[in-house]
């Protein structure tokens, strides 16, 4: 079986990705959401980044990261 590059799927998908960690401090973005955000994967490592977005906004994130831990990968 032949090994898959991760980065490279990762990066090559045509919709902005993120992977954030538990404090929300950027881990990964690809290359759509450097575009999209005009900031570089350096840019967006940053801790404190997310800084100044409403508590609203990041209670809805977990809400859903935490349906993802739930359900498992690829599922809904």
């Amino acid at each position: 079986m032949a090994e898959v590059d991760f980065q490279a799927v990762f990066d090559e998908d045509p919709v902005a990705l993120a992977v954030l960690s538990p404090d929300l401090v950027f881990v990964a973005v690809n290359r759509v959401h450097e575009e999209l955000f005009g900031r570089t994967r350096e840019e967006m490592r940053r801790p404190g980044l997310l800084r100044g977005v409403p508590e609203r906004v990041l209670a809805g994130g977990e809400a859903s990261a935490a349906g993802v831990v739930r359900a498992g990968p690829g599922q809904r």
